[in-house]
C-alpha cells in the first residue's frame, strides 16, 4: 500500500550526499524520483529540486530548497530496530559529524533509546524491538514553547481534518500534557508529545508532509480546513494552526514535472510557482496542451 504521507525535508544543497548516506545505512534504502529545476527562479538549472528515497517503511522527500530554513528537533524520525548490530551501526553512521540530543542508553521504562542530530541537521530518535522483523521510521511532533500542552488538541484536530486514523496509545504527564501519544492517519503511525523544556526552536517549514490527495476535491477541502485557521503559502504549501507545514501534492505530479518531457514540465513548474492552492484539474489542462 502506498503511504498517504511523505516527510519533506528541506536542505541546503545536500540532497545527493543525504541520498547516498540514508540509502546506504536504512534498512531498503533506495532512491525514488529525482526532479530538477527547470528554471533559474528558485534554484540553478539542472541542479536536483527534489530526491524521494524509500527508507524502511517510510518515504521521503528530499528537497534541495536552499539556505533558508533549517530543520529542528520538534519533527524527529523515530527509528525502531530490530537487532543491536542495526541499532549501533545507524547510530555510529549518522552520529558522525552530528550533535548528540540524548545518549544512546538504557533507560528506565523505555529500554534502549538515542537522539542525535545528524550532520544535516535531521533529528532522529532510535529505539530497540527485537521482537519485530523489519525496521520502522515513524515521525514524531515535540510540542514546546508556546506550543507546550497542544499536543493532544493536535492529534485530535489531525485525525478530524484527515478524516481518517486513531489514537492507539496516549500516555499522560501530571499535568494533563501529552507525555507520548501513538496514533495513525490513512494508516500510517505517528508519535506526539508535549515537553515542558524551554526549547529555543519550534517546528519549521524544513520538515514539511506531502499530503498525496486523490482528486482536486481533496485538495479543497484540506485547503480550507487548514488554512481556515493557519497559513496559506505558495505551491500548495499549508501551515496549520500549531505551525506543522503540510503540502498538498498529487502523484502524477511527478509526471508532469519531470524533464524527460522538458516542454510540458516547464510549463507546469510555472503554473505551479504561480499558484497557492494546487489546481490539480488546471496542471493536467496546461500539461496535456503545451
Amino acid at each position: 500500500m502506498e503511504n498517504k504521507f511523505a516527510p519533506c525535508l528541506w536542505v541546503d544543497n545536500q540532497v545527493e550526499e543525504m541520498t547516498e548516506l540514508y540509502t546506504k545505512v536504512f534498512e531498503n534504502g533506495k532512491p525514488l524520483k529525482t526532479l530538477y529545476f527547470l528554471e533559474d527562479a528558485h534554484g540553478k538549472i539542472g541542479d536536483i529540486l527534489t530526491q524521494s528515497v524509500q527508507l524502511a517503511n517510510q518515504e521521503f522527500i528530499l528537497l534541495n530548497g536552499g539556505p533558508e530554513f533549517k530543520a529542528t528537533p520538534s519533527i524527529s524520525y523515530m527509528v525502531t530496530c530490530t537487532s543491536e548490530t542495526q541499532l549501533q551501526v545507524l547510530w555510529q553512521e549518522l552520529s558522525e559529524g552530528g550533535k548528540l540530543l540524548m545518549n544512546l542508553a538504557i533507560y528506565p521504562g523505555v529500554g534502549q533509546f538515542g537522539w542525535l542530530e545528524d550532520r544535516f541537521g535531521i533529528s532522529w530518535q532510535f529505539s530497540l524491538d527485537q521482537s519485530s522483523s523489519s525496521q520502522k521510521i515513524t515521525p514524531c511532533f515535540m510540542f514546546s514553547g508556546e506550543q507546550y500542552g497542544n499536543a493532544s488538541r493536535a492529534v485530535a484536530e489531525w485525525i478530524e481534518v484527515f478524516q481518517s486514523g486513531e489514537i492507539l496509545e496516549h500516555y499522560s504527564n501530571e499535568d494533563s500534557t501529552t507525555k507520548l501519544a501513538k496514533f495513525t492517519l490513512h494508516q500510517q503511525e505517528f508519535m506526539a508529545m508535549d515537553s515542558a523544556v524551554d526549547h529555543d526552536f519550534t517546528f519549521s517549514l524544513a520538515n514539511s508532509f506531502y499530503v498525496y490527495c486523490e482528486n482536486q476535491k481533496e485538495i479543497d477541502r484540506l485547503w480550507t480546513a487548514i488554512t481556515s485557521k493557519g497559513t496559506e503559502m505558495p505551491c500548495g504549501w499549508m501551515g496549520d494552526r500549531f505551525g506543522v507545514a503540510w503540502q498538498t501534492v498529487t502523484r502524477d505530479m511527478d509526471t508532469m514535472l519531470d524533464r524527460k518531457n522538458l516542454t510540458k514540465a516547464l510549463a507546469v513548474t510555472q503554473a505551479v510557482y504561480g499558484m497557492m492552492k494546487i489546481d490539480s484539474e488546471e496542471l493536467r489542462r496546461i500539461y496535456n496542451e503545451a
